[in-house]
């Protein structure tokens, strides 16, 4: 087993660890192992889980199902953000003897929120202050939530923590999506934003402009905090591109160019752009 467990850290550099905890009986007793990789070294080591995991997330959830992600936490051995992928072990008879959990980074998510953060900066279109208030506050939020962590000795405070945080986050996401009641009598508009997590990607947005209902309906690709920033920042690019450019086809064109400035994670938005003219009735979209 442990040197299954070694080898599985040994070919996915992408991985912290490896646990692997058996199912607690009636009798109460805990044996788990963990296998990492040793930073100063760079060897394969393993040891003992020497805490209680039948209280972590990734265990509990482990024993169900056929895998599952847990939130975000602080790890036990290394001073970042994690999440596990754990999933159960069964025996020839089905029955659940373990739990195996591959601990993974999150790295990249930092590195993408700097990035739209520059990618804002180097903007010639100046943003709204809503929508700059609300890219102010998730990142925010993000630096708070890691900053915390570290510094909260247990693992299920700092998981506790993040999600109160990602509840403001929804919250803020939510109160950027357009409420206003529109002042002409011609059309009536409705609008509702379920995530599938606490935070996602998918926006909406309309504005009465000379005579003329302008209004988009979206999804950014990807889910959590960094579908979230993208969907920030086009609904700030599509207000401003709006407020001055009647052509749906050249809005999104704008939004592209200002999209793909700088893109180098590959996220992208499909998007639905329409102006409809309030006294004709006449509609004119652009679907990209």
């Amino acid at each position: 087993l442990h040197k299954l467990l070694q080898q599985i850290v040994l070919d996915h550099p992408q991985l912290a660890g490896i646990d692997f905890a058996y199912r607690v009986g009636a009798d109460s007793v805990r044996n788990g192992y963990f296998t990492f990789r040793n930073d100063e070294t760079g060897g394969i080591a393993d040891t003992t889980i020497g805490f209680d995991y039948t209280e972590r997330t990734w265990y509990r959830t482990g024993l169900q199902g056929h895998g599952s992600w847990c939130e975000p936490y602080m790890s036990y051995y290394y001073e970042v953000l994690m999440s596990t992928f754990s999933r159960p072990v069964r025996n020839a008879r089905g029955e659940t003897v373990a739990v195996i959990g591959a601990d993974v980074p999150m790295i990249e998510l930092s590195s993408l929120a700097v990035q739209l953060y520059d990618n804002q900066q180097h903007s010639l279109i100046p943003v709204i202050i809503l929508q700059i208030v609300g890219l102010l506050v998730l990142g925010f939020i993000m630096y708070r939530s890691i900053l915390s962590a570290r510094r909260l000795n247990a693992v299920r405070a700092g998981k506790e923590f993040i999600n109160r945080e990602l509840g403001i986050a929804n919250r803020i996401q939510q109160a950027m999506l357009p409420t206003e009641k529109l002042e002409d009598g011609t059309v009536d508009i409705a609008g509702s934003l379920v995530p599938a997590k606490l935070v996602g990607g998918d926006f909406y947005d309309y504005l009465i402009r000379d005579g003329k209902l302008f209004f988009n309906i979206g999804d950014v690709c990807g889910k959590g905090m960094p579908a979230a920033l993208v969907m920030s920042m086009t609904q700030a690019v599509f207000r401003t591109i709006a407020a001055k450019e009647d052509d749906p086809s050249r809005i999104v064109r704008d939004m592209n160019a200002m999209a793909c400035r700088g893109n180098s994670t590959g996220m992208f938005a499909t998007l639905f752009v329409g102006v409809l003219d309030l006294p004709s009735g006449r509609l004119v979209y652009s679907n990209a």
